[in-house]
């Protein structure tokens, strides 16, 4: 694995490719400080355009509820953080410290992460401009790649950047700029830092054995369920059923905090099912990129027909509480039914493929 370290993070390309194209990649990745990490490894190191393996996760849905059906947890079985590709060194509660440690951090040559509240960052679309300090904070992260004397470059997601209030950077768009001012009025209430450590021996072999993640999403799908301190979890199909009966049961506020802490159920839905569709997106790169398996065409459809089921709840969801709704009723019952369909033949087909898959190797 070559390690040369780059240097000039002005004029490297984070959430598109060289081609101008969006990194499918990047956005499939979901969490945001995944995704800080992937842009900053694809650019840190000369890694080859597979480097993405490292990040194929295992795609069971778990969900958690307590014993008055109130949903404790709801992701994927797994995240990148489980794999320990990387760590994390960090600076808590810094707030009105942020810019002078940020500008100690790109001095020695590293690439700070930002971890603050959203609704104040007046280049995102969740910016609230009423916000109140006191208020649910929901917390994003995004990273600086350089500064100038009055001001800091910035890069994010573009599906988060309001682009009326976004100042790009004349050489490269991708890179945002915000004053070091502004920056500091943002954040001065609430700001972590840190900096991404990689373990590239591990990278490595995860770069090397893709197949574990798949295997694990077959076996894990049929998981029995687990009891713990008056929490029940559901895993795969059984957490899909789950959800269908707490639909059902029409006993979900889309506007009560969610289990995070940090937002309202709407927001907490939207932001894991956009986890759990990414997982699927970057299940079917890699699928497709094989370009062999027998099981490989029928396996990529069904992938699609989830991806898009998953879609078209959210965006039900989301649509149907900007006119009003409060309740995820059984109104979006026949959707999960769809997506359990789906669910069910991935698994299927994921058993056939892995099969077809090792008989090859």
């Amino acid at each position: 694995m070559n390690m040369n370290i780059v240097n000039n993070w002005l004029n490297k390309h984070y959430y598109f490719n060289n081609d101008g194209k969006p990194d499918e990649i990047a956005d499939s990745l979901g969490d945001c400080m995944i995704q800080c990490a992937y842009v900053i490894l694809k650019n840190k190191y000369c890694l080859n355009s597979d480097f993405y393996k490292c990040f194929l996760n295992e795609t069971t849905i778990k969900l958690c509820v307590s014993e008055s059906d109130n949903i404790e947890m709801f992701e994927t079985i797994e995240n990148v953080f489980d794999k320990e590709i990387f760590s994390l060194y960090g600076f808590e509660k810094i707030n009105e410290k942020a810019v002078d440690k940020i500008s100690e951090i790109l001095k020695a040559g590293d690439i700070p992460a930002v971890a603050t509240v959203v609704e104040k960052l007046r280049f995102s679309v969740f910016y609230d401009e009423n916000y109140k300090q006191n208020r649910i904070r929901t917390r994003h992260v995004f990273i600086i790649v350089g500064e100038d004397s009055e001001n800091f470059y910035f890069i994010d997601n573009p599906g988060v950047i309001s682009y009326k209030n976004y100042l790009g950077l004349c050489d490269n768009k991708e890179i945002g700029i915000i004053s070091k001012k502004d920056f500091y009025v943002s954040v001065r209430g609430c700001c972590d830092l840190f900096t991404f450590n990689f373990d590239l021996e591990k990278i490595n072999y995860f770069i090397n054995n893709p197949l574990n993640a798949l295997i694990d999403s077959y076996k894990n799908y049929h998981l029995q369920n687990k009891v713990k301190d008056g929490v029940e979890c559901y895993y795969g199909k059984q957490a899909m059923l789950k959800l269908l009966d707490l639909f059902e049961l029409g006993n979900i506020r889309l506007d009560q905090m969610a289990p995070s802490k940090d937002r309202d159920m709407i927001t907490y839905f939207n932001w894991k099912i956009w986890n759990i569709r990414g997982r699927r997106k970057l299940l079917k790169k890699f699928v497709y990129d094989s370009n062999n398996g027998e099981y490989r065409e029928t396996l990529l459809n069904s992938l699609n027909d989830s991806i898009l089921k998953w879609d078209l709840l959210d965006k039900a969801l989301y649509k149907d509480f900007l006119k009003g709704n409060r309740i995820a009723g059984n109104q979006y019952t026949f959707i999960i039914r769809e997506i359990i369909d789906c669910e069910d033949k991935i698994n299927y087909l994921l058993n056939k493929y892995i099969h077809s898959i090792e008989q090859t190797v």
